[in-house]
């Protein structure tokens, strides 16, 4: 599998994680309050923006893959790992 390839899995695998969490952590939304009132609600809703946070840059990640993949850019700079291995 050429490198390319790898990269289009792992990016689009990042979408699809991120997009999960942003589904499940939207579903808990009512739970938040709850949480907040037997916890800190400073640590419940840092916590949750922190996870929201994770969430959207995977998201991100993906759909910018996809946005890549679509305009058929390839002009983006490739740089290897034993470039930078000393």
């Amino acid at each position: 599998m050429d490198e390319l390839r790898k990269r289009q899995i792992i990016y689009y695998g990042m979408g699809i994680i991120g997009a999960v969490l942003l589904v499940a952590t939207c579903a808990l939304m009512p739970e938040v309050a709850v949480w907040a009132t037997r916890a800190p609600a400073v640590v419940v809703y840092l916590g949750l923006f922190v996870v929201m946070m994770i969430a959207g840059n995977l998201l991100n990640s993906g759909v910018n893959q996809l946005f890549r993949d679509l305009r058929g850019d390839r002009s983006e700079k490739q740089v290897k790992v034993s470039d930078h291995e000393s």
